[in-house]
């Protein structure tokens, strides 16, 4: 424990086949999504069917992954993490302790045609979309190796999904007040 400690140095982790088994980061974070009730049983019934072994697979796969690390402080620090599976990438920095404590703040960005899917499915996720028509925001993770929870920043979420409905409820409000009394649409 106190070698770890003192432990210093930088180098390179390759993982050809890596896998998170018993954990779909899709299902979690969706399913962590309480501020939108219903959420995961509402994508369940409206995702189309090629979609929906994305949410359902039992584990998660990741391309191979390439990063620098450095070790100090009884961890293994990383700036450049690049998760990718084929339907998301999370980028971002954290690190992992010699004792299996993980801790990440990633942004999570999901592929256009799934978040094409997802958004039709459940319309109010829409305020959180890029200009590239993924689905982005940040998330956590957390927890001590192989155990991590995945979970969304419910509230950069929350204030996305508000701002846009205010957007949406002053614009209804505005076309109204300035129409031409007596006009009709």
């Amino acid at each position: 424990a106190e070698l770890s400690q003192t432990l210093t140095g930088a180098g390179r982790l390759q993982l050809s086949e890596a896998k998170v088994v018993n954990l779909n980061v899709l299902q979690e974070v969706f399913r962590r999504l309480s501020i939108l009730p219903g959420l995961v049983e509402r994508l369940q019934a409206r995702l189309p069917e090629s979609s929906q072994p994305k949410l359902t697979a039992r584990d998660t796969v990741f391309e191979p992954i390439a990063l620098s690390v450095t070790a100090k402080d009884g961890a293994l620090h990383f700036q450049e993490l690049r998760l990718t599976t084929d339907s998301f990438a999370m980028t971002g920095a954290g690190s992992v302790g010699f004792d299996g404590t993980l801790v990440s703040h990633p942004l999570l960005r999901i592929e256009p045609a799934l978040s094409a899917a997802i958004i039709r499915s459940v319309e109010e996720l829409q305020a959180l979309t890029n200009t590239a028509g993924e689905l982005e925001f940040p998330v956590v993770l957390q927890g001590r190796l192989p155990r991590v929870a995945v979970l969304p920043d419910l509230e950069y979420i929350a204030k996305r999904v508000l701002l846009k409905k205010t957007e949406e409820l002053l614009t209804d409000f505005l076309k109204k007040a300035l129409e031409p009394e007596g006009a009709t649409n």
